[in-house]
């Protein structure tokens, strides 16, 4: 029951703080507004660019294998030809 208790509690502080980040002015704007203002300048969605393409290009790293042949002959390695005798180590 303390627990039920404990997250209904939770539950309406994160709502406050939501209602807060969006209603509330902190100055001209809201904290919602001026989290919008900042993201949308040139520089922000350039670095978002730049983090998404870093992202995309660590997903090509990790993920990056050559598959295994499905069907076909296997790849055997090749056996030497030659003639000569092996070394007894003497």
């Amino acid at each position: 029951m303390l627990s039920l208790a404990k997250r209904a509690v939770e539950a309406v502080v994160v709502l406050l703080a939501l209602y807060a980040a969006v209603f509330v002015p902190i100055g001209e704007r809201t904290l919602w507004q001026h989290a919008v203002a900042v993201f949308s300048t040139p520089e922000a969605q350039r670095a978002g660019r730049e983090i998404k393409a870093a992202g995309g290009r660590m997903l090509l790293e990790l993920t990056d294998f050559e598959p295994k042949p499905v069907r076909g002959e296997p790849k055997l390695p090749q056996l030497s030809t030659t003639t000569e005798p092996l070394d007894s180590g003497e």
